[in-house]
């Protein structure tokens, strides 16, 4: 019928129109990573060789006006965000 290639062809234009173009531009906190050394605290205390506390983070912030789940993957699920932390210590 008539108003079904009138929807049809107002489908595939604004398909391919600048409608349907975003921002996809970015700024991603991939990695983050931080230790201290605790040996100075335990000089002479303790017999260990080293004491160290540490985080390490990946995907931690994305900044974007991007509208869909995320700009990188393209509206597939973003990176998941992980974070670890601990305590290595060297006898």
């Amino acid at each position: 019928s008539t108003s079904d290639f009138t929807v049809s062809a107002a489908f595939d234009r604004a398909s391919f129109s600048e409608r349907t173009l975003t921002d996809g531009s970015f700024i991603r906190l991939k990695n983050l990573s931080l230790s201290y050394d605790l040996m100075q605290v335990f000089r002479n205390r303790v017999p260990l060789q080293s004491a160290r506390i540490f985080i390490q983070a990946q995907n931690l912030l994305t900044f974007t006006d991007y509208e869909g789940l995320d700009p990188e993957t393209r509206g597939f699920l973003p990176p998941l965000r992980t974070v670890n932390a601990g305590i290595q210590l060297t006898l």
